[in-house]
């Protein structure tokens, strides 16, 4: 935070210049802004409600149980890749489908959970604004992929009751590494550097708290005090 003492230049400026307190504000603003690009302050909310901000002590009582969920959802995700993968029968396209899914589940929360967790237990919310836009490349980057699993999810039902002749020649998986994994990895991929890229550039002077728990795109473009059109405009296309 911007001390005090940063705003006793304004009367001297006031004296040796006419424009003193215009220049002071200036450069009282300057340095609240370096401050606020530099580390960006994650304030935890639910529904609106302050969480473990504002519980004080009682935030590392939290860690146990969201460190418990992560473990399950872990351990779950881990058993189900493993079952698809050992058992031939289950060597089909909608497996497969299922089990993509599963290690989507596996990757995102590796972006941010771990350092929920550790700001639950060591009262932790501040993350650099390079971090930040890194932890924001990653969920959105493998968060894009879902919509197409989704997609694929349907278009696998549509082959299987509506073309069942077509059913194998369709889903094979040469075509399902050509046009879900390679295409739509290039497509997220570009979507996401235009999208960070233009975060980054973004001029932030209002506030340095984001109320999730994590970096997300819309929640660190509100942060800054120029025009977001353009960032709108990307992270609609993300999706």
């Amino acid at each position: 935070m911007v001390r005090s003492g940063h705003k006793a230049s304004g009367p001297l400026l006031d004296v040796l210049h006419p424009h003193g307190q215009q220049i002071g504000n200036a450069i009282s603003k300057q340095r609240m802004t370096h401050w606020i690009v530099n580390v960006i302050t994650l304030a935890y909310q639910a529904q609106g409600v302050p969480c473990p901000l504002s519980l004080g002590e009682w935030r590392p009582f939290l860690f146990l149980p969201f460190f418990l969920m992560f473990l399950l959802a872990i351990t779950a995700n881990s058993i189900l890749l493993y079952l698809i993968k050992s058992q031939k029968s289950l060597h089909s396209p909608m497996y497969v489908l299922i089990g993509v899914m599963a290690v989507l589940d596996l990757i995102m929360p590796m972006f941010f959970v771990p350092n929920m967790l550790l700001s639950l237990l060591f009262s932790l919310s501040e993350i650099s604004l390079t971090g930040c836009l890194i932890q924001m490349f990653g969920l959105h980057f493998i968060g894009t992929f879902q919509s197409t699993l989704l997609f694929w999810m349907a278009l696998d039902r549509y082959f299987a009751i509506c073309r069942p002749l077509h059913y194998h020649k369709c889903m094979e998986i040469p075509n399902f590494l050509k046009f879900f994994v390679f295409a739509p990895a290039i497509r997220n991929g570009l979507l996401m550097v235009t999208m960070v890229s233009l975060a980054g550039r973004l001029s932030f002077c209002l506030t340095n708290v984001i109320d999730h728990c994590f970096c997300e795109h819309m929640a660190l473009v509100q942060l800054a005090c120029g025009d977001i059109s353009i960032n709108n405009i990307v992270g609609l296309l993300q999706l």
